[in-house]
């Protein structure tokens, strides 16, 4: 964008109409795509953050919160007190007229439903509405442009400040951009977050007739700010910390991201069952399958509540505690005893992998470590991928777990051998490069979707967001306008992040 054409301070202030803006942008079908998508993207990112993540404490400071209330949906759960701020005086107005429930306040009822439904109850909206109201204390005048954001007040600094998509109009170069996020930094504790969300390759967006300039960014130009911004000792990311194999990523895919169906096949199941915990929820049957017979009786012990059976209890607890119960631990082992409906011989390596059953193509398919043992080289593990396709059905799922850059683990006195794969492309040669090899393999990458999702080639490809992949997953075209950065919305690492030769991301 030329120069003379950016749209200042002034002409917003003198432009902007906060209703139009609401009634184009939030007054859409949740469902559809397009800006429905926008919406529910952001309210995804945010309920991962502040409910299962665990950010919390007791101030979080939103930084630009423009006419809108959404981003406080989730927030109201995990924090005592919720400060808005913003620059224009329409904006804090029309957000008034909602928190004081006066006549024409824009309805934002469609959205509460849809986070409550995260939530697991979307009748609880008017509740939902109620605690956003109690929790915002304040709305300030704020610009990310001064030293002090917020002068003349001088505030205690915050356990987390969120900012969406305020940066973008704010400032109208990159030193102007740096300068905001140094800005900021004085709000916010040591040790705290900053949930940042921000637009990606835009020149301008449109409110009613008027054009208003948008910075245009990259991804690596808000990486590269954030070094000038003075955090050093804060958390920059939705990044959760690393579990074993990923009991908040299995919950994330089955129940915020609503993956599910009929059948789910995992392939190499091992011994364990917590992989099953959150699918049990998603899928009317299970099928568990591995080629070791004692895995297979290991977990059939468990199974059948044999004497002896390895306890999988505080597993169990944990994943009903991110469900939001954890007293019905005893229920929810049950469930995934009912789910379980066989237990079968696999091997990858050969063409049916679970011959001489033939089974019908599942809805999902589910893999976790198992190609990493179970595959000598690159073209074993090639020739694997293109065996377990077939248990898949055309727009099914494939969710996939790869350790990277090891070569063995140890289990009691013994090594076993893990195939050295990388993610990234390499100058050398002989590793595997993961981002380029599915296409040898039979398999496309497909849409939007927080795990692998691998679709048949008989589906057609279409684009999703690079931040939204796993480690072991190719990439594809980002939504075009939007993004969250890498400082921000990064709960993304998925179910591959526990394994980097065990080292956490």
């Amino acid at each position: 964008m030329m120069e003379e054409s950016y749209t200042g301070k002034d002409f917003y202030t003198e432009h902007f109409n906060p209703r139009a803006h609401l009634e184009n942008y939030y007054k859409v079908k949740l469902e559809d795509g397009g800006l429905g998508q926008f919406v529910t993207f952001f309210l995804k990112g945010a309920h991962r953050a502040f409910t299962i993540d665990g950010i919390k404490g007791d101030t979080l400071i939103d930084i630009g919160s423009g006419a809108t209330i959404h981003q406080f949906l989730s927030a109201c759960e995990s924090f005592r007190e919720i400060i808005a701020t913003d620059y224009a005086l329409q904006n804090r107005k029309e957000v008034q007229r909602w928190l004081k429930k006066e006549p024409g306040a824009f309805d934002w009822t469609p959205i509460v439903k849809y986070v409550c439904d995260l939530e697991g109850d979307r009748e609880k909206w008017p509740e939902k509405e109620e605690k956003v109201r109690r929790t915002v204390k304040k709305y300030l005048k704020c610009d990310v442009t001064q030293p002090n954001p917020l002068a003349p007040l001088v505030l205690p600094p915050a356990d987390c400040l969120l900012s969406s998509l305020c940066f973008d109009g704010a400032c109208r170069d990159i030193p102007t951009y740096r300068s905001a996020f140094r800005n900021i930094s004085s709000l916010l504790k040591p040790g705290g977050h900053l949930l940042f969300y921000s637009t990606l390759e835009g020149h301008y967006y449109t409110v009613g007739q008027h054009r208003f300039s948008n910075i245009f960014l990259e991804k690596d130009m808000i990486e590269e700010a954030e070094k000038w911004g003075s955090w050093a000792q804060c958390e920059k990311s939705f990044k959760p910390k690393t579990d074993v194999f990923g009991p908040r990523r299995a919950h994330r895919a089955f129940t915020i991201d609503g993956i599910k169906g009929d059948t789910l096949i995992d392939i190499g199941s091992g011994a364990t069952i917590h992989q099953f915990l959150s699918a049990c929820e998603s899928f009317r049957e299970i099928i568990a399958t591995d080629y070791a017979l004692q895995n297979r009786e290991e977990v059939q012990r468990w199974l059948r509540k044999e004497p002896g059976a390895f306890d999988w209890t505080p597993i169990v607890k944990y994943v009903c505690d991110l469900e939001g119960d954890r007293e019905k631990w005893p229920e929810k082992e049950e469930k995934v005893r009912r789910a379980v409906k066989q237990y079968l011989k696999c091997d990858v390596t050969q063409p049916n992998p679970l011959a001489p059953l033939v089974l019908p193509p599942a809805d999902c398919l589910l893999s976790t470590l198992c190609f990493d043992g179970a595959c000598r080289d690159i073209p074993t593990y090639r020739s694997a991928f293109r065996n377990i396709s077939s248990l898949l059905k055309p727009g099914g799922h494939l969710l996939f777990n790869s350790s990277l850059e090891g070569h063995y683990y140890t289990v009691g006195q013994h090594r076993f051998s893990v195939l050295y794969l990388e993610r990234e492309r390499q100058t050398r040669p002989g590793p595997l490069d993961l981002l380029a090899f599915q296409d040898s393999c039979g398999w496309n990458d497909p849409s939007a979707g927080r795990f692998r999702k691998l679709l048949p080639r008989t589906v057609q490809k279409s684009g999703a967001s690079d931040e939204q992949q796993p480690r072991c997953c190719a990439r594809a075209p980002p939504p075009p306008q939007t993004g969250f950065g890498r400082m921000a919305v990064q709960a993304r690492s998925l179910f591959s992040s526990f394994l980097d030769d065990r080292r956490p991301l």
